[in-house]
């Protein structure tokens, strides 16, 4: 019994560790620009709120601006589309915004993993002060490391710049990693499991295919067969 737990447990850290090489690699190899995005916004002055999804293989990629000013009455005649759908663990990154009247504080998330996301962060921003042509202050990437690889274009004004997540995202996290620590398992000692209940089916040693006879071990290897063991005495 203690073998067989150590040996799940070999193959659930296994699991974990090919679950965040995944999302890394994920991270690493996967470009957002070329897909769609799905933008909302809610405008009720004086808070101008938009926010930007972009679901690719294994990402999920999320722009949120927040602006505060008196001046946003122009907008008040735009439809507001339908906002995309937030995902739960974004909740912490909505807060705590230091953006104040006439300023826009541009936010980044990004979750990786397949086939759940596993792994996210908040993967920097901006501070825009003093209108359209003032200042930009950056955000650094927190939860996350910074990998300095730009997208292939300009995303909404900035390039951004790719991170490797760092905040597990729990649910998604466990199923992935018995999903792969299955895929592992399929893949070492699975072949040599089905090998092993063919030979018994067709009644031959498992180890060296010597025909069984009636005794508890092989009369040719002395391999102890299965399921004699309460016969011989």
């Amino acid at each position: 019994m203690k073998r067989r737990l150590l040996i799940v447990a070999v193959f659930l850290l296994a699991g974990a560790v090919v679950n965040v090489a995944v999302a890394w690699g994920i991270a690493v190899a996967i470009d957002i620009t070329p897909a769609s995005t799905r933008t909302g916004w809610s405008n009720t002055p004086p808070v101008f709120w938009q926010v930007t999804r972009v679901d690719r293989f294994g990402t999920t990629w999320m722009m949120s601006s927040k602006q505060e000013s008196h001046e946003l009455y122009l907008l008040q005649g735009m439809s507001d589309p339908p906002p995309p759908k937030i995902p739960y663990y974004w909740a912490s990154h909505t807060g705590a915004w230091r953006a104040r009247e006439g300023e826009v504080e541009t936010r980044y998330l990004e979750a990786r993993g397949w086939p759940s996301r596993t792994l996210w962060c908040n993967a920097g921003g901006w501070l825009m002060r003093g209108g359209p042509k003032g200042t930009l202050v950056p955000r650094p990437v927190d939860g996350g490391i910074d990998t300095s690889l730009e997208t292939s274009r300009m995303i909404y004004g900035g390039n951004y710049d790719r991170a490797l997540p760092l905040r597990p995202i729990w649910p998604g996290f466990a199923v992935n990693t018995l999903f792969y620590a299955v895929v592992l398992w399929l893949l070492i000692p699975g072949p040599f499991v089905l090998r092993r209940l063919i030979r018994i089916r067709r009644g031959l040693c498992p180890k060296c295919t010597y025909p069984m006879g009636e005794s508890a071990v092989c009369s040719e290897c002395g391999c102890e067969l299965p399921n004699r063991a309460r016969v011989a005495t």
